[in-house]
C-alpha cells in the first residue's frame, strides 16, 4: 500500500517553495542550532513514548545484530550538520541560499520492517505531527544509489526551525556510514565536475561560453557531461559499491524476500502475455 495518499500529497506546499526563516545564513544557523537540537531532542522523546520507540544506544551503525533482528524501533538524533557540510550544500545544490537548508538538525527512525515502515508513519500522523512539506519517498524504488527511506521535513513549534526526519529500516540505517563514505567521494567528484564546467570558457564570437554549448545537460549518469572521463569512472564505481552495500542490506529486510518474488511473478505473467499472439491476448 502507499505510504502517502494523493490527498496527503496534494494538501502539502511543494519542498521548492518551503523555506527556513529562522536562519540564513551560517552564523544565524551556528546561533539557533544548540537552542533547536535541544528542542528537538523534547519532541523526539515525546514521539518515542507516545510510539514505543527506544532512544538510539549510539550512532545506527553500533545497533547490534541482536537490536537488527529485534521488533525493537529506535530514534536517533543526529548532531548539528557541521560547518563545511552545511557550506558545501548550500553552495553546490542550493546556489548559496542557506534558508533553504532543512537538515541543520536531523533524526532517524528505524524500523526493523516495511510494515513497521507504515506502522511508524500511520503513527506519527495519529500524534497529530504536522509536515512542513510534500514528503520524499526514497522507500518505493530507493535513489539511483539504492538508498531507501521516507524523508519528512517537519517545523519545531518553539524556535520555528525545520528540520529533518528519516524513516528507514534498521538495516538500511545500519549501513549507511559505510555508503557514507562513497556518497561523500561523489559530491566532490560532482562539485568537481560542476566547476571545471564553469571554467570551460572560450567564447568564439557568439557570446556563449564553450561550455554553455559543451554541456546542456547536468545528468550526472552522462559521460559527455564530464570534462575528466577518468572522474566518471569512479564516480560510477562509487554508485555502484554504494548499490551493493545497500542492496544486500535491503534483501535482509524480513518480508523483502516475499515482494521481490511476488514481483519477479507478475513480471514473468507480464512478459509472457506480450510473447503471446495477439489472438490469445483478446481471448484471454
Amino acid at each position: 500500500r502507499r505510504f502517502f495518499s494523493p490527498e496527503e500529497m496534494n494538501a502539502l506546499p511543494d519542498k521548492k517553495t518551503v523555506r527556513q526563516t529562522a536562519f540564513n545564513s551560517w552564523e544565524s544557523a551556528a546561533a539557533i542550532g544548540p537552542q533547536a537540537l535541544a528542542e528537538y531532542k523534547g519532541m523526539l522523546d515525546n514521539l518515542g513514548q507516545q510510539l514505543g520507540c527506544s532512544p538510539g544506544r549510539g550512532s545506527p551503525d553500533e545497533m547490534s545484530e541482536a537490536d537488527l533482528d529485534s521488533d525493537e524501533s529506535f530514534i536517533f538524533l543526529g548532531p548539528l550538520k557541521k560547518q563545511e557540510k552545511s557550506t558545501d550544500k548550500v553552495n553546490t545544490d542550493y546556489f548559496g541560499a542557506w534558508t533553504q537548508l532543512k537538515d541543520l538538525v536531523r533524526a532517524t527512525i528505524a524500523v526493523r520492517s516495511i510494515e513497521d515502515v507504515h506502522g511508524a508513519l500511520d503513527g506519527l500522523k495519529r500524534v497529530g505531527l504536522n509536515f512542513a512539506q510534500k514528503p520524499k519517498d526514497n522507500m518505493t524504488h530507493g535513489t539511483k544509489d539504492g538508498y531507501r527511506d521516507l524523508n519528512l521535513i517537519v517545523k519545531l513549534p518553539q524556535s520555528g526551525l525545520l528540520a529533518e526526519l528519516q524513516i528507514a529500516v534498521k538495516q538500511i540505517s545500519k549501513v549507511k556510514p559505510e555508503a557514507h563514505e562513497y556518497y561523500n567521494a561523489n559530491i566532490k567528484l560532482d562539485q568537481a565536475r560542476k566547476k571545471q564546467i564553469a571554467e570551460t570558457s572560450a567564447p568564439d564570437g557568439s557570446g556563449v561560453a564553450e561550455g554553455s554549448r559543451a554541456y546542456q545537460s547536468d545528468n550526472e549518469d552522462d559521460i559527455n557531461n564530464w570534462p575528466d572521463k577518468a572522474d566518471f569512472k569512479q564516480f560510477m564505481a562509487n554508485r555502484h559499491k554504494q548499490q551493493e552495500i545497500y542492496g544486500g542490506a535491503w534483501a535482509k529486510v524480513p518480508g523483502i524476500d516475499m515482494i521481490l518474488k511476488a514481483l519477479r511473478a507478475a513480471h514473468g505473467k507480464l512478459m509472457l502475455l506480450f510473447r503471446q499472439p495477439v489472438s490469445m491476448r483478446n481471448a484471454a
